[in-house]
């Protein structure tokens, strides 16, 4: 993923809208090591810390909402979804060239190819086989 640049030097150019940044630099600059960067000459208080992370979270709130209104504004419009070719349906092969009906391989869920063949894979278990598994 990549920052916009662009966008981030109009939020650093808007006047009511950059001060969202604010506590969020002052805390990140705290322990710069130039001097010159640190916001405050001493430590930050348990007290003024607390008062920066609760500004800090409004800041990133505001952030999400100046950018949603910006990528509301540029977002081209959306065009529908034009199927290039007819639905595969259940009984047909499969598009991927495995030799098996839809069904049975990618119409499964999941799968990874690797070549030839098709793995099942669930994402939050590894692999599973290519049948369905019984319940204990």
């Amino acid at each position: 993923m990549e920052l916009q640049h662009e966008a981030w030097a109009e939020l650093m150019d808007d006047e009511e809208e950059a001060g969202a940044l604010v506590p969020i630099m002052a805390l990140a600059y705290e322990h710069h090591e130039d001097p010159k960067m640190r916001p405050f000459d001493g430590p930050i208080s348990e007290g003024k810390r607390k008062r920066l992370l609760i500004r800090a979270v409004a800041g990133v709130m505001r952030l999400h909402h100046y950018f949603v209104r910006r990528r509301e504004y540029r977002a081209p419009s959306a065009e529908p979804f034009v199927r290039s070719s007819g639905k595969t349906k259940r009984n047909d092969p499969c598009p991927c060239g495995s030799g098996k009906k839809f069904k049975q391989c990618c119409g499964r869920g999941p799968t990874i190819h690797c070549g030839v063949w098709t793995k099942r894979v669930d994402l939050d278990h590894g692999s599973k086989p290519d049948r369905p598994l019984t319940s204990p």
